[in-house]
């Protein structure tokens, strides 16, 4: 029965997706109107359409005039409801910031911004995606409401975003307005960092290379402080201002830089599991970028020439995020 009920459940969702899709297409900034725009009673609202009905016989069979009246005027507050909460939530302009990287056991920040031409002030929009939801109270003064919603991890790679449904019930709660919105801004994962050793290769071919853990220095620009001078010190890192004031001969001490160039492989760490093995490589292009040590990056489809920076780790993750994905990205399609 459960896996009946979960069948259902997922043929509906697809179906429901699909014909979104075709009604409201993905967009970075969307302004609610009659085509994205989903409006029908609350549960209260409900409640007070049966409260109208029973009047309305009431008044009916037993000729009351007072109670007719009552069902007409409940009517009316039903109808004036509906037009203006209409109102409010199309004077709303929904504007979805870039996604953030984010590695594979880290939530999702997904940022935004709701923009209002203020026809009617306050209010509050309800945002939920994956079972997770915010409430934002709107600003009165405020032309643009920033909201933050966090998404429940997700695999790595390069990712749809997933739909958010975004609501409200203003004006006394009877109805409630909503829309499936979805940013075309791409959720980019990364590898999450399994600690190991490093090997570097100082070639990036499969035989006659050598590795080694160990990287020769280089002298850098950070000036660490001064020392007392000895005899294997260059002349040119003499402090002779301090010479000058009888102060003896004191060295300038320089910080080291990691200087060798080498290469990291997958083919080296891959153990049967390609995930752990990315993992693996997610760590040490991490630590030697923060060590300052350049590095070529080898995926065997990819390599990356040795390199620095915070650029150059960027694009190792980069790598590393989307290996073994095609080229249409997958969607996700949970629960929103």
């Amino acid at each position: 029965m459960k896996r009946s009920i979960n069948a259902f459940r997922k043929t509906w969702l697809s179906r429901r997706n699909h014909w979104l899709d075709k009604r409201i297409p993905a967009e970075n900034e969307s302004r609610f109107n009659l085509t994205n725009t989903f409006i029908l009673p609350s549960s209260f609202g409900w409640a007070m359409i049966a409260i109208v009905v029973f009047l309305f016989i009431l008044g009916t069979n037993y000729q009351n005039n007072i109670v007719l009246g009552m069902s007409y005027f409940t009517s009316a507050l039903l109808i004036l409801s509906l037009f203006h909460s209409y109102r409010y939530f199309t004077q709303h302009t929904l504007v979805f910031m870039p996604f953030t990287p984010e590695f594979d056991n880290r939530d999702i920040l997904l940022r935004c911004e709701l923009k209002s031409t203020q026809q009617y002030t306050g209010g509050e929009f309800i945002l939920s995606a994956h079972k997770r939801s915010v409430e934002s109270p709107l600003d009165s003064e405020a032309e643009a409401t920033p909201i933050s919603l966090h998404l429940p991890p997700f695999k790595r790679g390069l990712h749809m975003s997933p739909r958010i449904k975004v609501e409200c019930f203003f004006g006394f709660g009877l109805f409630r307005c909503w829309s499936y919105l979805q940013p075309k801004h791409k959720i980019l994962v990364y590898p999450s960092a399994q600690k190991s050793s490093i090997n570097l290769h100082q070639i990036n071919k499969d035989d006659n290379d050598v590795p080694s853990q160990a990287s020769a220095k280089q002298q850098s620009d950070n000036l660490q402080g001064i020392r007392n001078f000895v005899e294997t010190d260059p002349l040119h890192h003499v402090s002779w201002k301090h010479v000058a004031k009888g102060q003896g001969m004191l060295t300038k001490d320089f910080g080291e830089t990691s200087g060798v160039s080498g290469w990291l492989r997958l083919n080296d760490v891959m153990q049967g599991n390609l995930e752990e093995s990315l993992r693996i490589m997610s760590y040490q292009v991490q630590h030697l970028s923060q060590e300052q040590v350049e590095f070529g990056f080898d995926l065997g489809t990819n390599q990356i020439l040795p390199q620095s920076g915070m650029g150059h780790l960027q694009n190792c993750l980069f790598q590393l995020a989307t290996y073994g994905q095609s080229h249409q990205m997958d969607r996700r399609k949970n629960d929103e």
